[in-house]
């Protein structure tokens, strides 16, 4: 669990003022923490959002630190500038839906073979108190061969916490597809060759009619 540096924003400076800066203005809200504007550094925002349900430790005004997750981070639709991010307190004994990265580890032996390994699912809600919650859960790909699959129900969870209800157990994880097949492969050159008579046979008949 990360430790993430914001400060209580000055209403009277304009938030254009603060993304010109670097700043990122943004709110604290949470059923322990009295609703606060906020404001945080662009970069560490950059990197929270690619870490998708990390939790963090903020300190509030009055120096209390609480755990939050980030419930929303607004992003101009052209430039991609970072306009406004929210911060969600999450109680420290109360259990919640947080999101989870998956993180795949091992070459597959279908891979080896030839095959591809293709993610279908990045992450996973996980029900659970903050402090239980792993920052990712990593799954070993490297038994499945070609056609194999893994589900939802086959992560490791720690104790304590469990795969929400929000989720589909037989949800597929990833996938070891097979190689583009040799009869594909086949068909793609009848194609070719028939298209390269037909072109033969268009030019005799134009050279004919000359």
């Amino acid at each position: 669990m990360d430790n993430l540096a914001i400060k209580q924003r000055n209403l009277s400076l304009k938030p254009r003022i603060l993304r010109e800066k670097g700043i990122v203005p943004g709110a604290l809200y949470g059923p322990g923490v009295q609703t606060t504007p906020i404001e945080a550094q662009a970069i560490d925002v950059w990197k929270a959002q690619r870490r998708a349900g990390e939790i963090y430790k903020v300190k509030t005004a009055k120096g209390k630190e609480v755990m939050v997750k980030f419930e929303e981070i607004q992003k101009d639709p052209l430039t991609r500038e970072l306009i406004h991010f929210t911060l969600l307190q999450l109680p420290e004994g109360q259990e919640n839906d947080v999101t989870v990265p998956i993180n795949l580890v091992g070459t597959p032996e279908g891979v080896k073979e030839g095959g591809v390994l293709v993610a279908l699912q990045e992450e996973v809600l996980i029900y659970g108190k903050p402090k239980l919650i792993p920052q990712e859960l990593e799954v070993d790909v490297s038994n499945l061969s070609i056609g194999d699959k893994v589900t939802l129900n086959e992560l490791n969870i720690p104790k304590k916490v469990a795969l929400s209800e929000k989720e589909q157990e037989d949800n597929v994880i990833a996938i070891c597809q097979p190689p583009r097949s040799l009869k594909a492969e086949d068909e793609e050159e009848k194609e070719e060759t028939s298209s390269e008579l037909l072109d033969e046979t268009e030019n005799e008949e134009t050279s004919k009619a000359l």
